[in-house]
């Protein structure tokens, strides 16, 4: 914590914020950037409104590398005198199997029922889910066409 980490009226302690980062820094933890407002707590002291950073998202190296492009937002506050802290993991997306959706232009189709019902029940060497999937599989591959 640091200074510019409160607004208000309440007195900046630089003893607890040092020991804070120090506490940080010992650990190899790292206080990633936010988006979002600076403020994490909001409350009153002595009548007046006092807004701080108390709340922080700290992460390690490996953390870091395993989701180098990670957002830490700041969401406003609901119920509770604290903000929540969000981490959205933004993973870059490999090229693999995209997921099957169906499209309803496809029911217009005047074939789609035969194709259907031929790819369907043709034969598959699997059981349980992964027949499932081959099926699922195969009928993708028959629509795309």
């Amino acid at each position: 914590m640091m200074e510019q980490d409160q607004l208000g009226a309440a007195r900046f302690r630089n003893r607890d914020a040092g020991d804070f980062h120090a506490a940080v820094m010992d650990s190899n933890l790292h206080i990633p950037q936010t988006i979002g407002g600076p403020f994490t707590w909001q409350g009153k002291r002595r009548g007046a409104i006092v807004l701080k950073r108390l709340d922080y998202f700290l992460n390690n190296v490996a953390w870091t590398e395993a989701v180098p492009d990670g957002v830490v937002e700041i969401l406003p506050r609901t119920t509770s005198d604290h903000a929540p802290i969000l981490f959205r993991a933004q993973y870059p997306r490999n090229g693999g199997a995209k997921p099957f959706r169906f499209l309803n232009a496809w029911l217009l189709h005047p074939g789609l029922e035969d194709l259907v019902h031929h790819s369907w029940n043709a034969p598959i060497v699997a059981a349980g889910i992964y027949k499932f999937i081959g099926k699922l599989a195969r009928l993708k591959a028959s629509l795309k066409y």
